[in-house]
């Protein structure tokens, strides 16, 4: 694994520039946490686990976005809105606690913890119970009904209005029900600044306009994205002959109205460096989406680009810009092996222009 890495920030060095890169962050604390890969299908699962790195008492509004995948060439033009579902849950964590919960099945307050029930030998006391500590509000169950989304906290203040604290990281690990494995990504966080009004209206990055009287109240979305990986195809020098690598990426729109529930679809500009050559590309993602390496463009496979490293970016000129998270697929070649997935956090750089803006739905 260490040979991989080291081949790949090797062929990444040749793409990065210097310049000072957007505030966004998978490490440090913020006031909005996205978690851009979320999915309960019944064989495969994600734990959210949401920490409040403050001493005082915070309290968050969090949303489950998610939206029905559309065949190809039925995608809608960049103009047209597309429709997303929302689900909206609040949540309050003490001092510096930390708090988790199975996507498919939420989290009760209940102090007898039923949750823990599912586990025969999980006892409520048990700290490795699913119920376990204190409970930060009821959590939505998605079930199993073949979720694919993302979820986003917003940091409010006790009357329900946002501010910018930034007090909150996260972290999701997605399970396979086959295998007992697990992979893991940081939550991508966007902090807040100091001239937050507190509407329903977040402005990410930007100056002042009509649309944002106080300029940027949360840092930007990025302006570009790299993806260090594989050919779509290629042999894994750890799984041996006969192997395969894949490379699925999601990819969400920054700007959205929670409130209409839509977002719009989203241009793309794809630019793969490998050691045989480059691969130009453009795509359209709407505004919250799953796309495969070659259904980006065939020009990922092995056969284009050999087996080397190769170093993506990914950038877009919508409104706001996007956000990215990658998900790497190991085949070997016999199938009692299984499959085994591999999250990762992509590094970025620059402030996405023009600025995006986030409509939260209006308070009951």
């Amino acid at each position: 694994m260490g040979v991989r890495l080291a081949a790949q920030a090797a062929l990444g060095a040749a793409l990065l520039a210097s310049s000072a890169g957007a505030q966004a962050s998978a490490e440090r604390a913020a006031s909005i946490i996205i978690f851009p890969h979320v999915v309960a299908d019944g064989s495969r699962d994600t734990v959210i686990q949401l920490n409040n790195i403050g001493n005082s008492l915070v309290r968050a509004k969090c949303f489950y976005v998610s939206r029905e995948l559309t065949p190809t060439l039925q995608r809608s033009a960049p103009a047209n809105p597309i429709e997303i579902q929302v689900t909206a849950f609040e949540i309050v964590l003490t001092v510096q606690q930390p708090t988790h919960w199975v996507a498919s099945r939420g989290r009760l307050v209940d102090p007898q913890d039923p949750a823990c029930q599912v586990t025969p030998a999980c006892e409520p006391e048990n700290i490795e119970c699913d119920g376990a500590g204190l409970d930060p509000g009821v959590v939505p169950a998605l079930g199993a009904s073949s979720f694919q989304g993302a979820l986003l906290c917003v940091e409010t203040g006790f009357d329900g209005h946002p501010v910018s604290g930034n007090h909150f990281t996260g972290i999701a690990t997605i399970t396979q029900a086959a295998n007992g494995s697990a992979n893991q990504y940081s939550a991508i966080g966007l902090p807040g600044n100091d001239n937050n009004d507190g509407d329903d209206r977040l402005c990410l990055g930007g100056e002042v306009s009509a649309e944002c009287p106080f300029g940027g109240e949360y840092d930007p979305c990025p302006d570009t994205w790299f993806l260090h990986h594989f050919p779509q195809g290629a042999e894994d020098s750890l799984l041996g002959a006969g192997s395969s690598v894949e490379t699925s990426l999601t990819f969400i729109g920054c700007s959205m109205d929670l409130q209409a529930q839509t977002s719009q679809v989203v241009p793309l500009s794809i630019i793969a460096a490998a050691s045989t050559g480059n691969v130009v590309a453009s795509a359209s993602i709407e505004g919250l989406e799953q796309r495969s390496l070659t259904d980006l463009s065939q020009g990922f496979g092995v056969a284009a680009l050999g087996s080397a490293a190769v170093v993506t970016r990914f950038s877009s000129t919508a409104a706001g810009g996007i956000l990215v998270a990658a998900e790497h697929i190991y085949r070997a070649q016999d199938p009692a092996r299984g499959v085994h997935l591999a999250s990762s956090n992509l590094h970025h750089e620059g402030a996405a222009g023009p600025p995006g803006v986030i409509i939260l739905p209006a308070p009951p």
